[in-house]
């Protein structure tokens, strides 16, 4: 057998760890009454997980053109994924959780794509099987939140500036990508650094026999692309101040106490999934998905409550 057919096969496995999760949490989660789609579970009905009811504010906002309504903390491209996806899941929240499962998904491809530019199948195929299976991953999958995206955007971009180190000339085209991912959130700002370090780097590897010249139009190519994605993922967006984007860096390095919750989170979940089956009327769902999206509705207490309210 071939090179390039055990590449493409060790591809088509790199997807199977995300799949089976996915079906085997849909097999194992409680189902909820009601209208859901064949996909979701009761956990994917709900808005939980960090900051939830804020991304699905900007995300329904910018769905229904009200971009007064933007909330500018909330980097513009999970909510115009959301936005994206609600064309054919016009639910905000199951909208959200299918495109988390979907980039879920996509992950082991990705890492498998990087490792193998670098190392054999075997090894680039062990590397998108810890990806997929590592645990904070599996669990941000299952939550409402950019972590999926998060996790997805930074090997895509360096896989796209090693590729542009090798390719110049879509340099400008693979560097778009690096700009989605520089403003996906507070967090990933940065990964133009390393990845257009990256390019200038590998632009020498033996045997591309790259010159100088080269090596400068692979880097320039891909700034000015980042540049350009930067601004077509911001256009109409609002941009924070300076001194609140300084002050929203800071509390993400150094969170508050609330923090503290994160670990009820998985008992919270459970208890209001015996709440819904126990008679909760379907008032219930549409209450915790109203249309407020008020980052409120993520608090385990207040969900809690909501529900036992509505009974």
């Amino acid at each position: 057998m071939s090179s390039r057919v055990l590449d493409r096969v060790a591809l088509a496995l790199s997807v199977l760890p995300g799949a089976v999760l996915w079906g085997s949490d849909r097999g194992a989660a409680l189902q909820m009454s009601g209208d859901l789609p064949r996909w979701a579970t009761f956990r994917d009905a709900l808005l939980v997980g960090p900051d939830a009811g804020a991304w699905a504010s900007s995300a329904n906002a910018l769905f229904l053109g009200r971009y007064e309504d933007l909330d500018a903390h909330r980097l513009p491209v999970l909510p115009r994924l959301i936005a994206l996806v609600m064309n054919f899941q016009p639910d905000v929240a199951l909208a959200g959780h299918l495109l988390n499962h979907l980039l879920h998904l996509a992950l082991g491809p990705v890492v498998f794509l990087l490792g193998r530019r670098w190392m054999g199948a075997g090894a680039a195929l062990g590397a998108s099987l810890v990806a997929c299976t590592f645990q904070p991953t599996v669990f941000a999958a299952d939550r409402y939140g950019v972590d999926p995206l998060v996790t997805l955007l930074l090997p895509l971009a360096l896989l796209a500036a090693d590729v542009a180190a090798e390719r110049p000339k879509w340099s400008p085209l693979l560097g778009i990508v690096v700009g989605i991912a520089s403003s996906a959130h507070l967090t990933t700002i940065g990964i133009g650094v390393p990845a257009l370090t990256l390019t200038f780097l590998s632009a020498g590897r033996e045997g591309w026999g790259f010159d100088g010249r080269r090596r400068a139009q692979a880097a320039v190519g891909l700034l000015l692309g980042t540049l350009l994605g930067v601004f077509l993922v911001f256009w109409r967006y609002p941009v924070l101040p300076w001194g609140l984007f300084t002050g929203s860096l800071a509390e993400g390095v150094a969170p508050g106490a609330g923090m503290a919750n994160q670990a009820q989170l998985a008992e919270t979940s459970s208890m209001a999934a015996q709440v819904v089956r126990g008679g909760l009327p379907g008032a219930a769902s549409a209450a915790i998905r109203s249309e407020e999206h008020t980052s409120e509705l993520q608090s385990p207490c207040n969900l809690v409550c909501r529900l036992l309210l509505e009974k």
